[in-house]
């Protein structure tokens, strides 16, 4: 099975190179040059859609696993022909492409496709209502994934973290080292993801799927088990560091004064996954500590 990451420089790239790596042949594609030692790969702004088509047309591969994205969701606000072109025109693109060829797909998606005034987890048919620019062009991309790929699936996962990218751990880490002010916001929920085990979701969905043991959703959730606010999150991870979580303040969204909107219950229910793979995801608070322990960050 030949797998085409896009953005593999990323922290969700990343660790799909090296864990599909370890057992089928995979082929990364990024903007900057290749960070990841030994793949095979080829700069490519997915923007530019005669690369796309040239590239995905060569490589002749079984699946595409689309995770580049321009995900600074302030970042977004501030520009949002930026954001427009590379969620909404890069993402049309691969889809395009990897229809002419027939091509499995699958599109990493966001809680932020949601308007957060759901009391309960956000279930794969519950209607989205995006807040903020990132969200908006998020979702576009869902629906082009819906509209032109007949055996692409959208996987929505929220509140990533891992060894390659900036993250909230990171940033909770480097603070309390540093001895610098943790205000976090209390009123926003979500579901911590741990990007290891989402790269093993996806490669474990692709396998199921071409086995034929799995029939592999339009949409699916993919999250760690549990739900927090950053807060409490923040407090976790003070406390696994062995300083004191009474450092951290709450504040809520309105005191941070960033261009975004953010959606307060942002919950994605995995009810969907453990029903199709017989599986629980690991729980958030083990896997944060997991990670703290093996991994330094700063």
């Amino acid at each position: 099975m030949r797998v085409l990451v896009t953005g593999s420089n990323g922290m969700l790239g990343s660790d799909l190179i090296r864990i599909v790596g370890a057992e089928e042949e995979v082929v990364g594609i990024g903007r900057s040059a290749n960070r990841n030692t030994g793949l095979r790969y080829y700069e490519c702004d997915i923007c530019d859609r005669e690369r796309v088509f040239k590239l995905i047309e060569e490589l002749a591969c079984d699946w595409v696993i689309h995770t580049a994205a321009f995900s600074n969701v302030d970042g977004c606000e501030k520009d949002p022909k930026t954001a427009e072109a590379i969620n909404v025109g890069g993402s049309e693109n691969i889809a395009d492409a990897c229809r002419k060829r027939k091509i499995r797909a699958i599109l990493i998606s966001t809680d932020y496709v949601f308007d957060g005034k759901k009391k309960s987890p956000y279930d794969e048919s519950d209607e989205p209502n995006p807040l903020s620019i990132y969200g908006r062009t998020k979702l576009e991309a869902e629906q082009i994934w819906q509209d032109k790929l007949r055996s692409g699936t959208i996987l929505r996962t929220s509140w990533l973290f891992g060894r390659h990218g900036r993250n909230f751990v990171e940033t909770i880490v480097r603070q309390a080292e540093q001895k610098q002010p943790l205000r976090v916001v209390c009123d926003q929920w979500g579901a911590p993801t741990h990007t290891v085990d989402l790269a093993k979701a996806l490669y474990r969905l692709m396998k199921g799927a071409e086995s034929g043991a799995v029939q592999a959703p339009s949409v699916l959730h993919f999250t760690n088990s549990g739900a927090t606010s950053r807060y409490e999150w923040a407090r976790h991870i003070v406390r696994e560091l062995g300083l004191n979580p009474d450092e951290v303040k709450p504040i809520r969204i309105e005191e941070t004064d960033r261009p975004a909107r953010r959606p307060e219950r942002g919950v994605l229910g995995i009810g969907l996954w453990k029903k199709i793979f017989k599986e629980v995801p690991k729980d958030m608070w083990q896997v944060t500590s997991e990670y703290l322990q093996k991994v330094s960050v700063l």
